[in-house]
């Protein structure tokens, strides 16, 4: 859980939000377990060292998120009900290359190839039919069983979720933080990514059911069922990307990327990235000679010969940090957020010298990377909390 958490906070914050509230909604479904010292302090333990684990990117990122200024601060007005999906999406098997999320406009025209597909759908309906039956509470053990519960139920919500019946514009009047975890979602059918796994664990755990009662004939149709629907959707959908996709020819290394920015939720508020280009620095009463740029670091000779400060504004996006100085001084040069949030210099009169711009992290950002470091190495040392007997180590090995 340690690592599974921190994996997600370091690489999509969107997911990380969605597994959050179904690990919310799996501790009120067991909140008896829960409760139990020994459960409890494993699952704190573990949100504690997600957090070490991950100081190195929260502490900036949330220095940031309480000091500036950005896009995503202000979207909570954003309503995505109309994003959510038709419950047709989720009767398809043969599923269309498309690019259209916005259904609200186009309906199923143009559609993303998004739903739960027909081979998951038909689990749950399997599921629904062996326990009925009772072939899998004859197979299974009461855990067991109530692993399958938890899966069927909540990959059952996850689904509903991600369409357009379910009331999220309802749930996003109810204002403060509600309103702009909803809002962030931007898509409905993100819940598709927890109902796939639970899903596919069900899978499992049926398969697991009709092998433990013996029931070879059902397992094999079970199974060959599920390979020809996986086959059947996934294989149409690749020749049909194949066949109606346009081709995209690089021919050099300058064909390899782009300036487009997406949603753009971590610019400056403000900000219109339609006009972001790259430029050579832009003097107004400084003499700007042998500009040169490493990645991030900018470097610079100016001369401002006049009676009153000059400005330099760079082509570089303006956040808290960067700083300016005479590389033979060490005199600061200071530094505005200027014309669409760009990093301006403000060069003073009767300056000249050679100036570098780059990005310097607080101190608090170390000791962040510290902690981080310091809280791997504790889970080293510690085994990850496994037993550190040779013969309890090997029993639950």
């Amino acid at each position: 859980m340690t690592a599974g958490f921190a994996g997600l906070v370091q690489t999509h914050l969107l997911t990380c939000e969605l597994v959050g509230v179904f690990t919310v909604l799996l501790c009120i479904l067991l909140w008896k377990r829960l409760f139990r010292k020994e459960t409890f302090l494993v699952l704190a333990k573990a949100a504690l060292f997600s957090a070490l684990l991950s100081a190195w990117f929260l502490v900036p990122f949330l220095d940031y998120m309480l000091r500036g200024d950005f896009v995503i601060q202000h979207v909570a007005g954003r309503t995505i009900q109309s994003r959510g999906l038709y419950l047709s999406h989720h009767l398809m098997t043969f599923l269309h290359r498309g690019g259209n999320g916005f259904f609200d406009a186009t309906g199923l025209k143009g559609s993303d190839p998004a739903g739960i597909g027909a081979a998951l759908l038909a689990v749950l309906l399997a599921w629904v039919y062996f326990r009925s039956r009772g072939k899998l509470r004859e197979a299974l053990d009461a855990q067991e069983m109530a692993f399958g519960k938890v899966c069927a139920w909540l990959g059952g919500f996850a689904i509903l979720a991600s369409c357009a019946i379910f009331p999220w514009d309802r749930i996003q009047s109810l204002g403060g933080i509600v309103q702009t975890l909803v809002s962030s979602l931007q898509f409905p059918h993100r819940f598709l990514i927890i109902a796939t796994v639970l899903l596919a664990a069900l899978a499992g755990t049926v398969a697991k059911g009709l092998w433990k009662k013996g029931e070879k004939a059902w397992l094999a149709g079970y199974c060959g069922g599920l390979a020809v629907l996986v086959l059947c959707s996934s294989v149409f959908l690749l020749d049909d990307i194949l066949y109606q996709s346009e081709p995209l020819r690089v021919y050099g290394s300058n064909g390899l990327g782009t300036g487009y920015v997406a949603g753009g939720e971590y610019l400056p508020y403000g900000t219109d990235a339609s006009l972001f280009t790259y430029h050579d620095p832009i003097a107004n009463g400084v003499t700007v000679q042998g500009y040169r740029r490493d990645l991030g670091a900018m470097e610079m000779d100016c001369e401002n010969a006049g009676s009153q400060e000059g400005t330099v504004e760079l082509a570089l996006l303006y956040y808290q940090g960067y700083r300016a100085y005479d590389t033979d001084t060490g005199e600061m040069i200071p530094i505005l957020d200027g014309l669409n949030h760009s990093v301006t210099l403000v060069v003073p009169a009767g300056y000249q010298g050679h100036v570098r711009v780059a990005f310097h992290s607080p101190w608090h950002w170390r000791v962040a990377e510290l902690v981080s470091v310091a809280a791997f190495v504790l889970l080293l040392l510690t085994r990850g909390g496994l037993p550190r007997k040779k013969g309890l180590l090997r029993k639950s090995s």
